[in-house]
């Protein structure tokens, strides 16, 4: 795409500190979001998609030690920034919307008043233009009988419900990116669909930077443009969603997309010989050689550049080295 990029990750690594020592998760992390762009990102649950999530907003645990990188919003590094410019950014101009809508709401609180404490803070407003915003929010957000929605505590509202509340809290005001850390998760599949059909048409609609972070591969493929894949704290592909869909390169987003079920309900889909690897011990080289079934022994030495395969397709494995 033209243009600066309105996120770039470079090169991030990240670790937990534990009590069995450090674990070591993010293994070099890149990634890219431009204005208005929707770009997914897929891979196995313990791939480190959270974690690169939550290292975008400074919001990782303690225990987290990012080692180096640069994530770079608007031209400034995040890691390097003030704790008023951070807060900032949180207020006005990226925004989370996590997994689960129970624990991202205060139960104690009306979702009214979590909505006005939100804006007043970030906007200073007085309490009647506040209501106003947080009204028209969840109207934008598709909820039925915004008043009541306004009065009433979360555990008074459906699971679906609540996280058009958390969308409505997410795209208030002048956002420039948005992060759904798989938002749909802990909603039956009808209402996944709803929310995530509301999800896309608003970002579209406002033209907001997202980040989608999903293992549901159909639902990233009909919404993203572009897409990477997540292995083991790496990025191992990436591309325009149609490209790495329709021709997946790397081996582990073969067998990826091979675990998907078929809906000619005639064959078992796939699974993927053994497992993400352990993170205090990681294995050298590529993460993904003890799985792979076309493993050189370059592949156990050292990680794979990027290769460029196709127009802006690109994948980190030594069978395209030597072509």
């Amino acid at each position: 795409m033209n243009g600066e990029p309105l996120l770039e990750i470079k090169d991030l690594h990240v670790g937990y500190k534990t009590h069995m020592g450090i674990s070591h998760v993010l293994n070099g992390v890149h990634l890219t979001v431009h204005k208005g762009e929707r770009v997914g990102v897929i891979g196995e649950s313990g791939s480190g998609k959270t974690t690169t999530m939550k290292s975008i907003l400074r919001i990782l645990p303690s225990n987290a030690i990012i080692k180096k990188g640069e994530i770079v919003y608007n031209g400034k590094d995040v890691l390097k920034m003030s704790n008023e410019e951070l807060l900032t950014i949180r207020r006005k101009k990226i925004s989370m919307i996590f997994q689960d809508p129970t624990s991202a709401l205060n139960p104690l609180f009306k979702i009214g008043q979590i909505m006005l404490d939100i804006i007043k803070y970030s906007y200073n407003l007085e309490e009647k233009d506040a209501k106003e915003m947080a009204l028209k929010a969840l109207k934008e957000a598709a909820l039925p009988d915004p008043e009541r929605v306004f009065d009433s505590y979360p555990f008074q509202l459906s699971g679906g419900m609540r996280q058009r509340v958390c969308i409505a809290l997410a795209l208030i005001g002048e956002r420039e990116l948005i992060i759904a850390d798989e938002p749909t998760t802990n909603l039956d599949v009808t209402i996944k669909a709803q929310v995530l059909n509301l999800l896309t048409d608003l970002v579209k609609k406002k033209n907001v930077g997202w980040i989608f972070v999903s293992q549901a591969l159909g639902a990233v493929r009909e919404n993203v443009d572009r897409v990477y894949v997540m292995y083991a704290g790496n990025i191992i592909e990436w591309g325009p969603s149609e490209k790495v869909f329709s021709n997946p390169l790397h081996p582990y987003t073969q067998k990826l997309l091979e675990c998907v079920p078929k809906l000619t309900g005639k064959e078992f889909a796939k699974g993927i010989r053994g497992r993400i690897p352990n993170y205090f011990h990681p294995p050298s080289g590529c993460r993904f050689h003890p799985r792979c079934d076309y493993i050189m022994d370059n592949c156990k030495k050292n990680i794979p550049e990027p290769v460029e395969v196709e127009h802006e397709h690109f994948v980190s494995c030594y069978l395209y080295h030597r072509r």
